[in-house]
């Protein structure tokens, strides 16, 4: 299966973040743009994006 690379920004501090994950693992299937995901899915256990 492919990867999906995302960009995760924080506003506050004026950064943001690549990451580059499995489409299979991921939970994103179905997602749409400012749509709210447990970041376990990706990886970042304990934040909402």
């Amino acid at each position: 299966m492919a990867n999906f690379k995302i960009v995760i920004s924080d506003p506050k501090a004026r950064r943001a973040y690549q990451k580059e994950i499995d489409q299979g693992a991921s939970g994103l299937i179905g997602k749409k743009i400012g749509d709210k995901f447990s970041g376990n899915h990706i990886g970042l256990a304990g934040y909402e994006l």
